[in-house]
């Protein structure tokens, strides 16, 4: 058990080891980095497909906004769109800098014509 080899061999599975914690930790950082950078709604807009029943984030401005018995919902425009986040409780007041994160939903789809939202889970 004392010999240099098997000191040697420990080292090693250290090192291993090492690096795997290393790259779990880079993969979970990236999966959380990605779903809190704001996507741009015109993506969303263009490709529904891709996003819908997806976690994203978008930031932008308040342009409408509606509650009724705790539930609410607001168009944010962020420049290169607007789309609308329904979420529970109240909502911010139109002209207010918002960033939200929820999930993506196709609502409608009738030929050319697609309806996408994001529901704040």
């Amino acid at each position: 058990m004392n010999s240099p080899l098997f000191y040697r061999s420990r080292g090693r599975v250290a090192v291993i080891a090492f690096l795997l914690a290393v790259a779990v930790v880079v993969v979970v950082a990236v999966v959380l980095w990605r779903t809190h950078v704001p996507v741009p709604i015109k993506n969303i807009l263009d490709r529904p497909d891709a996003y819908n029943n997806r976690v994203v984030t978008v930031a932008g401005t308040v342009e409408d906004s509606v509650s009724f018995r705790g539930i609410g919902g607001m168009s944010i425009n962020d420049g290169t769109g607007s789309i609308w986040v329904a979420k529970q409780g109240s909502v911010p007041r139109p002209g207010a800098k918002v960033s939200v994160r929820g999930r993506v939903n196709t609502m409608l789809q009738i030929g050319d014509l697609t309806v996408v939202g994001i529901r704040v889970e």
